[in-house]
């Protein structure tokens, strides 16, 4: 993570408040050292299950008051089954398996 950002609180917070958290990254701007002063912070989340919408927003508040930052907390597993299958087509293998 961007060395301003206090990953192990920041890590710390997605596990209190998201029950079955499997993995957190960075990315955007703070990730690829790209970022300004007007730059938010991207997370992704994995979680097992669903991920309420509105919780997303409370814990991204909650981030934004430990990073004086604006946060976004992304669930990758609403994506991640388009993201495999595009994955798929751009290496040429069958959707299909």
């Amino acid at each position: 993570m961007n060395a301003r950002l206090p990953e192990e609180r920041i890590v710390a917070i997605l596990q209190a408040e998201l029950a079955g958290l499997l993995g957190v990254w960075l990315f955007g701007s703070q990730a690829n050292g790209h970022a300004n002063a007007e730059s938010d912070v991207d997370f992704a989340v994995l979680v097992a299950g669903k991920a309420d919408p509105l919780q997303l927003w409370d814990i991204s508040q909650k981030l934004a008051a430990v990073t004086q930052l604006p946060i976004t907390v992304a669930v990758i597993r609403d994506h991640l089954d388009d993201f495999l299958v595009f994955s798929s087509q751009m290496l040429g293998h069958s959707s299909a398996g």
